[in-house]
């Protein structure tokens, strides 16, 4: 979706801008302030509104710091801004844009409090008052949780700012080196251009940076470097050498960029210099010292800007003063002000320094010149490097500091984070950026690519972001046959094998021509086609739209829904248009109403919240399509907002409908109870003693221990004890008790081992769960049951053995399936049952017992 399309979308009220350092967000707020205004001061009264590019919006631009320390946007804008606040509607229908760019740039814990109260203000007032209507537009990296629930509650919608496609990085090489795309009207400059770009894309497909290049800073920086090198190799691969290069070359034109100053001035500025070459260039060579210099106070700089939000000149002075001088009031000294802004600004990387409100060049300037800091700050722990990587605030701020430690430390860490597997992902993103030798690229690759059964039980998967991870390192030749490799084998779990065609397809047209197959062929489910669709859609944008489209127009299928809800991420009016569609087909299943009902929410949150309050409150409806309406109704909203309140009497009216399937009774109080705990957990105790039976009534219990310990754990332990309940029932009671309260859990299983009214089944099955917690007070109970039982059942208690005692479990179904004694039924029972862990053996089992083994494991006596 286009800037120009969204801000004149009328089912858009506030804007969150996110994406990856460099995209392009404050640009991108730049330009609609720049090209608003320039078609304002051009208008005449003859002019409509309607011919302004972005409708009739007046922007206003400002920095989430200048926010820090006011109680109002109108306060930190200062008088011009807050007359254009104030003002009346210049034409119908006209409002303020209120942009306010790099809320991550807000370091402090209170004062992004604070920041986010007036923000939040900000947007649930933005009616009312005088002066215009007002709209936000925010940008940010990212938005944990907690804003992010704050901001959407008062009518934001988030947007992500896309990095260049191949196509738009082509066509920004050939505007670069022509000086604008005007000039590429001239064939022959078309040409020349179309040659250099494509020499430029093969360059950097080449050495593995492609999709570094595509964020537009870094592809301006790399472009630059490859067709200017200056005498130095070639752009290299890694984001922190195209910093590096950069911050060279603008600190290595210093003194081209120092204006004729007067002389008292210049004396100033020279004396300044010479401090800073004292303190941070003792031993550097002649010629280098300045450059030397600068960055060690560039460094310092940097680091006090990024960590406390210290105004940058007024952190410069404070870094140059002589700790000799007398201190001196602000005005007492006419030329130190002017001083200090002169070096900033012949640095090149500050800029706006005439302004109240000067910046580094962009974040991640100030990011890789405070690296040392940063390093020094994290030290050698990989837990501490881990947790800065896996968070996008701080990514590439610990890459830049990564980079600053010696190879033998950065080895030993991204060694130590290789080898967990909870931590492996963040290795990866060392290794995406090029920071990893070939022994640790192996192990990483190694251990990402580690097949479910060959990990240890009840582990976390090794990728929890699969797509974000195998997608950033399919640049590397050893990645990408592992992707086809998946991607083209049939034993590979079909989702699996589309993910892999997904991520390779951006580096690889065999991933392009995977995806197709997948979309196109019926013999895989509808949802998996859909997802197939979606990734071709990135890298051929009609052909995958026209699927989605296809698949979405299928109002009677389940996945309808989803399909227009995809459709929107890559064409917002065709697949809104057709979400709003289904929302009111007959033919449309419930449950995929309600997906397009809550996908809507994203485009236009009154019309999706009004169909999720009908959806919730038919009871034409089936009952979990109504759990599932008024629960999203109920996450959409604020504590305390009225959508939230109705959202949960809904909920609460379900719970209580004894028309309603028992199952979903539960489950509407388990919602229910995530918003009003005190109506939530009320419900789930009377479903658990005893207003609802069986399966439903330990269900309740099980979801009343997360919301209320004491009364879940005493309804547990209740179930458990009752002599009355089926033995699956007290059993799974009992296990649920054993994870909150793990002695009386373990006493209750112990118990149910020996229950003198069971079958010998629920009995082995109590051991082999109480062995599963507690193997020394399991394990002899089931090697009892084992050994001395009689029949099949010894098999059933070896086989549960097995599971908690691997070698001793296998040992006795050998001995049981090669025993004449234990009767025919017993042995091939027994063999069978050894499949499960070795299924070689168990052929070979059958085998020696005449059994018939037939195609695909089946076998018959």
């Amino acid at each position: 979706m286009s800037v120009e399309r969204l801000l004149t979308d009328p089912t858009v009220r506030h804007i969150v801008v996110t994406g990856e350092a460099g995209v392009g967000k404050s640009s991108l707020l730049e330009y609609v302030e720049a090209t608003a205004w320039q078609w304002w001061r051009g208008a005449t009264r003859a002019d409509g509104p309607g011919g302004a590019p972005f409708g009739p919006l007046l922007p206003l631009r400002i920095a989430a710091r200048e926010l820090v320390g006011h109680d109002s946007i109108a306060l930190a804008a200062g008088p011009g801004a807050r007359a254009l606040l104030d003002a009346e509607p210049p034409v119908p229908g006209a409002r303020v844009l209120v942009m306010v760019d790099a809320l991550d740039e807000v370091t402090g814990p209170e004062d992004w409090r604070q920041v986010m109260e007036v923000l939040l203000a900000a947007a649930r007032e933005s009616a009312s008052g005088p002066g215009m209507e007002r709209r936000l537009l925010l940008s940010a990296r990212s938005l944990h949780d907690s804003a992010w629930r704050g901001l959407a509650g008062a009518g934001a919608t988030e947007f992500r700012l896309q990095p260049f496609t191949v196509e738009q990085l082509r066509r920004f090489v050939m505007a670069h080196q022509t000086g604008g795309p005007e000039r590429l009207l001239d064939p022959e400059v078309h040409e020349r251009a179309a040659a250099r770009a494509a020499e430029f894309l093969a360059y950097v497909r080449g050495n593995g940076m492609l999709d570094l290049v595509r964020l537009p800073l870094l592809a301006h920086l790399a472009v630059g470097q490859y067709f200017d090198p200056g005498g130095e190799p070639r752009v290299q691969s890694r984001r922190v050498d195209l910093y590096a290069r950069a911050v060279a070359e603008f600190l290595g034109r210093f003194p081209q960029r120092q204006s004729p100053y007067e002389p008292h001035l210049r004396d100033r500025i020279e004396e300044l210099l010479g401090r800073l070459r004292e303190r941070h260039a003792r031993e550097a060579s002649r010629h280098a010292a300045v450059t030397v210099a600068l960055r060690g106070f560039l460094g310092d700089l940097a680091d006090t800007y990024l960590r406390h939000g210290t105004p940058i000149v007024g952190a410069a002075t404070g870094l140059l003063a002589d700790p000799a001088d007398p201190v001196e009031p602000a005005d007492g000294d006419p030329y130190r002000r002017r001083a200090v802004t002169a070096l900033l600004e012949a640095t090149g990387v500050v800029v706006d320094v005439h302004t109240a409100h000067p910046r580094f060049l962009h974040r991640t300037f100030a990011e890789y010149l405070a690296a040392e800091h940063l390093r020094d700050r994290y030290g050698t722990d990989p837990a501490t490097w881990g947790d800065a990587l896996s968070d996008a605030d701080t990514r590439v701020a610990a890459l830049f500091a990564f980079d600053r430690h010696p190879p033998d430390v950065r080895r030993a860490i991204t060694s130590e984070l290789a080898a967990d597997p909870a931590r492996v992902e963040q290795a990866a993103s060392l290794l995406a950026e090029g920071m990893c030798d070939e022994d640790t690229r192996g192990r990483i690759l190694e251990l990402l690519w580690r097949r479910t059964d060959e990990q240890e039980r009840d582990t976390a998967p090794v990728v929890r972001n699969w797509r974000g991870t195998h997608s950033s390192l399919a640049h590397l030749p050893q990645q990408q046959r592992r992707l086809h490799d998946m991607a083209t084998d049939p034993r590979s779990v079909p989702v699996d094998r589309i993910n892999a065609a997904g991520a390779l397809a951006g580096h690889d047209p065999r991933g392009t021509d995977l995806l197709r197959t997948f979309a196109h062929d019926g013999s895989y489910p509808l949802d998996l086609r859909i997802a197939a669709a979606w990734y071709l859609a990135h890298i051929d944008r009609e052909e995958g739209t026209e699927l989605l489209a296809r698949f979405a127009d299928d109002a009677p299928s389940r996945h309808c829904a989803v399909a227009a809800a995809r459709l929107a991420d890559h064409d917002t009016a065709a697949g809104t248009s057709r979400l709003r569609a289904l929302v009111a087909d007959p033919r449309c299943p419930d449950v995929a109403k309600v997906d397009a009902a809550i996908a809507l929410c994203a485009h236009d949150p009154t019309a999706g919240t009004d169909w999720l309050r009908r959806f919730a409150a038919d009871g034409r409806f089936f009952a979990d399509s109504r759990v599932y309406a008024a629960d999203a109704l109920a996450s959409s909203a604020e504590d305390g907002d009225r959508t939230r309140t109705e959202a949960t009497l809904l909920l609460e009216r379900i719970a209580r409908d004894e028309r309603v399937d028992a199952g979903y009774r539960v489950e509407a109080a388990h919602r229910l109870a995530r918003y009003r705990a005190d109506a939530g957990t009320l419900l789930l105790r009377d479903f658990a003693d005893g207003a609802l039976h069986g399966r439903y009534g330990c269900d309740a219990a099980v979801l009343l221990a997360q919301h209320d310990h004491a009364e879940g754990t005493r309804a547990l332990d209740a179930i458990a004890r009752a002599a009355g309940q089926e033995p699956p029932h007290r059993l799974r009671a009992a296990l649920e008790l054993a994870h909150y309260e793990p002695a009386d859990g373990e006493a209750r299983l112990a118990a149910l081992a020996r229950e003198p009214g069971w079958d010998d089944g629920p009995r082995i099955r109590a051991a082999a769960l109480l062995a599963g917690r507690n193997r020394e007070a399991g394990l002899p109970l089931l090697r009892s049951y084992a050994v001395e039982s009689a029949g099949e059942v010894r098999v059933v208690a070896a086989h549960a053995l097995a599971d908690v005692d691997r070698e001793e479990g296998l040992r006795l179904l050998r001995e049981l399936a090669e025993s004449p004694e234990a009767g025919r039924s017993v042995q091939v029972r027994a063999a069978n049952a050894l499949g499960d862990f070795d299924p070689r053996l168990k052929d070979a089992t059958l085998r020696r017992l005449g059994v018939d083994i037939k195609p695909g494991g089946w076998f018959s006596t």
